[in-house]
């Protein structure tokens, strides 16, 4: 499953971005940064305390950061958060947990992993024997990061860890 030709993980950074800006489109307004190196102001006034604590002591860096704005009930207006960790090697439960760590700390309504090779046999089946891997707990209850591979330009789910699509369109009844 790994590819021969592994890509510096920083290139994949603005293709990943520009396709999750797409894939969002239908559920609302995508503003979505880079934030590997640091992360802009505006989306630090979404964060509380503790996340801004967390950034400065730990220096915890997502690669991708920032907000989906939804229309809610009764014309109401949310902004979601939206952490993204990008590997161009195969994942490891090691990359699991440090996209797990950016989602609870940040209070993330959405969470992705994204490589171009996935998990390799021995991590997958954990992973299928242990869903639970998948779950976080911002204060909003429980969430499910979203594992997706990026190949040739195209973003897929890895429907076999991944139950939740987060690109489906929401009805709020």
């Amino acid at each position: 499953m790994e590819d021969e030709d592994t890509q510096p993980e920083e290139e994949l950074y603005d293709p990943i971005l520009v396709l999750l800006r797409e894939r969002f489109r239908a559920k609302g307004n995508c503003r979505l940064e880079r934030t590997d190196r640091q992360i802009p102001d505006d989306i630090k006034k979404g964060l509380d305390n503790v996340a801004l604590l967390s950034l400065r002591a730990e220096r915890m860096l997502p690669d991708l950061m920032g907000y989906l704005d939804v229309k809610g009930l009764i014309f109401t207006r949310e902004s979601r958060l939206i952490v993204v960790e990008i590997k161009s090697d195969a994942l490891t439960l090691k990359d699991l947990y440090q996209v797990k760590m950016y989602a609870e700390v940040f209070q993330a309504y959405y969470a992705f992993l994204i490589s171009p090779n996935g998990f390799q046999e021995e991590r997958r089946r954990v992973i299928i024997d242990t869903p639970e891997l998948l779950n976080f707990y911002p204060q909003n209850g429980e969430r499910q990061i979203t594992v997706m591979y990026w190949r040739n330009n195209i973003l897929e789910i890895d429907e076999e860890l991944c139950e939740e699509d987060p690109f489906e369109t929401e009805f709020l009844w």
